[in-house]
């Protein structure tokens, strides 16, 4: 299973991470769309119109800013959405609707249909021909879903916790995984006691990390001038720790 980091930054775009945390999986399923996905998909070497699956973490702004974009590319650019079939937490759908009239479905391009939605209750399973992706409800401001991929032929599994406080049931969850990657807002802040926008810190991470056991740690959703200081922090509790830039890929 592979898997690129299209945007790795916070939620404003800076000139190093022009993009906040979403990841393409095998090349045609999508986590987030962030503020640019035509341009990060395309710069990729992947046509739009082969994404069939793409999934929300959860439905805050800096993750789903383009999601317009990518349904106007399909309905301007093909009259069709193709096999694209859209997952995501309780609201998802709304966003939707929101996207497809931003994008003057009803007024232009109702003969394309729409794309299928389907809302995750958490801890439901979906298949994907060889992977499978499982989630449960994550711990932030607004419903949000932390989401295992399992290659069901080769075997290998990371999970991506979303934005989210830090909480035990991550760690069972991605318990057995080859890779984490997890938020790290907070950076090398100590996570407050009250925390309304339920983020998390590096140290968290490398805590989640350390108690699932998982191989590596990758570091999302943070500033890019903290690049240096969040590897020294989290790598004093877990000891493969990584930050990875925009383009950067890893298989398991």
């Amino acid at each position: 299973m592979n898997v690129e980091f299209l945007g790795v930054g916070s939620c404003m775009p800076e000139y190093e991470q022009a993009d906040t945390a979403s990841l393409l999986v095998n090349r045609h399923i999508l986590v987030d769309t962030g503020w640019h996905v035509i341009r990060n998909l395309l710069r990729t070497g992947v046509n739009p119109r082969d994404i069939t699956a793409l999934f929300f973490t959860h439905m805050h702004q800096d993750h789903y800013m383009s999601l317009a974009a990518l349904l106007f590319y399909l309905m301007n650019g093909y009259h069709s959405f193709g096999s694209l079939e859209i997952y995501g937490p309780e609201d998802v759908g709304k966003y939707v609707d929101m996207a497809l009239t931003y994008g003057g479905h009803e007024m232009y391009y109702s003969e394309c249909g729409t794309p299928a939605v389907h809302a995750l209750a958490a801890e439901q399973t979906v298949s994907l021909g060889d992977i499978q992706v499982s989630c449960i409800a994550s711990k932030h401001a607004v419903p949000g879903r932390c989401y295992r991929f399992q290659d069901i032929a080769a075997g290998g599994s990371f999970v991506y916790s979303g934005d989210t406080a830090p909480f035990d049931a991550l760690a069972e969850f991605a318990r057995g995984s080859d890779v984490l990657i997890h938020e790290a807002s907070f950076q090398t802040r100590e996570t407050p006691a009250d925390n309304p926008y339920c983020h998390s810190s590096a140290m968290d991470a490398a805590h989640a990390a350390a108690k699932a056991g998982v191989k590596t740690l990758y570091m999302v959703h943070a500033a890019s001038a903290s690049r240096e200081a969040t590897i020294a922090a989290a790598g004093e509790i877990f000891p493969d720790c990584r930050r990875p830039m925009e383009g950067d890929s890893f298989c398991v």
